[in-house]
């Protein structure tokens, strides 16, 4: 079986006789290796192509079959093209594109080279699936097959499952310019880096409502942590139309202890959720891989009309007696500005006191209260609720 080997895109290729092969391969993004403890690139490639071939190559010939629609033999298979893609903090993915006639077909690969990545892969396969067989609507990718790969070279073997590749998909990042507003660039590798200065109140909506869209109001239970900054969220642009994926569920769990059968308390788990998700979704790293930056306050009316768009969708919690959406609207609308203060004051508290992200969100804390309940009212209000 013809394997070849890719840095980044498909136009850097790779062979062993290259010097890169023996590179150290960089552990996060900022480019830092360990040395002689880390692994090379070679090693990676090795692993991955270990992986995809394990037991006759099952897991791949199944997520193949169930893409192509169409039983898929080993014979059937022309070519596989493995590229790296980036080294983040808990994955390196690779981009890999298997050949069958004149077919190409992508997946991506997900390899836990981290400590932290290691300790958290099956679990992140397994929240996938969860979440894809419990939820309708799919915003999140599928994850095929779960396995390690290895070298025999020096026995080097990590962690990896088989996931679907979101064709079309690109990061997207906050960045900013000396004294001007924090605008959005899209990594989009076939129009260089494409601004949005007028689309990010949608970009920040579709995102919202996706977080809000896998909240479940009966549990409690949410998709945490997600960070703009590790590129979480990845957008495809189709003329005026905005495109969003999560493509990571390493948390699927609660974050509140509280009743689940008073009314009161599952309103409050949601007010809290809301507010969290309000603070986070402004918080970007510039470039994804710099210093954190605070979004302006687009990403407030985005994150309101996108919250209340996902609740819209849903049944509810057994214990309200009128759809969720409604009686969020009422339990909103009667918070005042000292009330919400001191709600998001308590969600920094779970934050390591010298976190920088705890740091950065007290800084912006009371402007951020205001905007919140500024930004609501102007909601319920263009929004007739009562």
């Amino acid at each position: 079986m013809p394997f070849s080997y890719y840095l980044y895109d498909f136009d850097r290729p790779l062979v062993e006789s290259d010097s890169d092969w023996c590179a150290p391969l960089p552990l996060n993004r900022g480019g830092a290796a360990a040395g002689d403890s880390s692994p090379c690139y070679g090693d990676y490639f090795s692993s991955v192509q270990a992986f995809l071939t394990a037991d006759n190559g099952s897991g791949l010939l199944w997520a193949l079959s169930q893409h192509l629609n169409r039983e898929i033999a080993w014979a059937d298979i022309d070519g596989i093209h493995i590229c790296i893609q980036k080294h983040g903090a808990f994955y390196h993915p690779a981009r890999v594109d298997v050949l069958t006639g004149d077919v190409s077909t992508a997946f991506v690969v997900n390899v836990a080279i981290s400590p932290e990545g290691q300790a958290g892969l099956s679990r992140e396969f397994d929240n996938l699936n969860r979440l894809n067989k419990a939820f309708p609507r799919r915003y999140i990718p599928l994850a095929y097959h779960r396995g390690v790969g290895g070298t025999r070279k020096n026995c080097r073997r990590f962690p990896m499952f088989l996931g679907e590749w979101l064709s079309g998909y690109h990061e997207f990042h906050g960045t900013s310019f000396e004294d001007a507003p924090p605008f959005i660039q899209v990594w989009d590798a076939e129009q260089s880096r494409l601004h949005l200065p007028g689309r990010k109140v949608l970009l920040y909506r579709r995102a919202s409502e996706i977080l809000t869209h896998y909240y479940n109001p009966e549990t409690f239970e949410q998709i945490f942590p997600w960070h703009h900054g590790a590129g979480d969220f990845v957008v495809r642009i189709q003329g005026d139309n905005l495109d969003l994926r999560l493509i990571s569920v390493r948390r699927y769990t609660p974050l509140v202890e509280a009743d689940t059968t008073d009314p009161v308390a599952v309103l409050e788990a949601l007010l809290r959720f809301f507010l969290h998700l309000s603070l986070r979704m402004r918080i970007d790293r510039v470039g994804g891989t710099g210093d954190l930056i605070w979004m302006d306050e687009t990403a407030v009316k985005g994150t309101i009309a996108g919250f209340f768009d996902g609740l819209a969708r849903k049944n509810g919690a057994s214990v309200l007696a009128e759809p969720i959406a409604g009686c969020a609207v009422y339990y909103f609308s009667r918070q005042t500005l000292a009330d919400i203060t001191e709600a998001l004051s308590g969600i920094l508290t779970a934050y390591p006191s010298r976190s920088p992200e705890r740091r950065l969100m007290a800084f912006h804390l009371t402007r951020h209260a205001e905007a919140l309940l500024d930004g609501l009212r102007r909601y319920f209000s263009s929004a007739n609720c009562p």
